[in-house]
């Protein structure tokens, strides 16, 4: 069954050479976030507005993208302010790869599709400075990687790279709800 709905949503559309990057290839598309992990092991999400749900920041790829890394680090700075520099890898690659359905947004002509997003884990070499960007997210916060939302589909591989810290010891930062889901 899963293989069958992979085949249709992805293996079929590379099989006949369609591009999946562009956020108009409205099927689906790829996308890539990046877990920040502070000094203290916390880890970032944002409380992303249309979908009303806690993730690690990320999103589409932009042309001016050189790889998903960087698409997933543009993101991190657009939604949070944290730059690039503030950054460092935590894996030489992805750490895990997600399929997931998108419900659809009417108010901007887009359909039902699907996102194949690549999720890379980074350092935060220190405690930035955050700035939400309130046009995509409602709000911010550090919390342990077991409370995060992601928590309970965390890859073994980024599971490994978050220390046990108190579960009780959530930050957050930004607009109404702060800190509440």
């Amino acid at each position: 069954m899963a293989r069958t709905w992979l085949d249709r949503r992805v293996v079929h559309p590379l099989a006949l050479k369609k591009e999946l990057t562009p956020r108009f290839h409205l099927q689906g598309h790829v996308t890539c976030s990046v877990a920040a992990i502070n000094p203290s092991g916390l880890m970032l999400e944002v409380h992303h507005r249309f979908l009303g749900l806690w993730l690690p920041p990320g999103g589409h790829l932009d042309p001016r993208d050189d790889s998903l890394l960087d698409a997933g680090l543009r993101e991190l700075y657009e939604e949070t302010g944290i730059r690039r520099t503030d950054t460092s890898p935590a894996s030489a690659g992805p750490v895990e790869v997600v399929l997931g359905d998108v419900p659809a947004r009417p108010s901007r002509g887009e359909p039902a599709h699907w996102h194949l997003d690549f999720a890379f884990a980074v350092h935060v070499d220190a405690a930035p400075m955050l700035r939400p960007d309130t046009s995509e997210i409602h709000d911010i916060r550090w919390t342990p990687g077991h409370a995060t939302t992601a928590g309970v589909r965390l890859s073994s591989r980024l599971a490994a790279l978050l220390p046990h810290s108190d579960p009780g010891c959530v930050t957050a930062v930004g607009g109404a709800g702060a800190g509440g889901a």
